[in-house]
């Protein structure tokens, strides 16, 4: 979703208080990641995780999701990226997978009740969605884990 990736116009600080917002490459280091759909003031690897989950993930899944931190992580940062600062933006993005799933399940779980003409079809994806929550929850304490290992490496590498 290319299209989620925008700044603020360039200007001393790059924070303006015009509401025009321009695609990433305005030259300016302040990032916002923008699904309309699912606006409001999330954390990081939320927003990063939304960004990309998906219960199929096809054959560039991984690689469009690495180069996507890759550059995400140049732009917020100004440098390049080690390979421990991309790991460590996964896998923080990848504890977050849990808790996306229970969010949309809720909310057609929530639709399910409020629009009764479509209630059959808004407890099927309430459903599919609890259901890749339990998955997901399966691999948390992996995640965690995995995710406390790419910060102590990113902080060791810090001077």
């Amino acid at each position: 979703k290319p299209t989620n990736v925008m700044a603020t116009p360039p200007g001393p600080s790059c924070l303006t208080d015009s509401p025009l917002l321009l695609p990433g490459d305005a030259g300016c280091r302040d990032i916002f990641l923008i699904d309309f759909e699912l606006a409001g003031p999330n954390y990081r690897g939320f927003d990063l995780c939304k960004l990309f989950r998906t219960a199929s993930p096809g054959p560039g899944t991984a690689r469009n999701r690495r180069a996507f931190m890759e550059a995400y992580h140049r732009r917020a940062a100004g440098r390049e990226p080690t390979a421990a600062d991309v790991e460590l933006l996964l896998a923080e993005a990848d504890l977050f997978l849990p808790l996306t799933w229970m969010e949309a399940g809720v909310f057609f779980l929530f639709a399910s009740v409020s629009d009764g003409a479509q209630e059959g079809r808004w407890r099927g994806l309430a459903e599919d969605r609890l259901g890749n929550y339990r998955g997901a929850m399966e691999e948390f304490e992996a995640n965690v884990e995995r995710y406390k290992r790419a910060k102590a490496e990113v902080e060791a590498q810090r001077p």
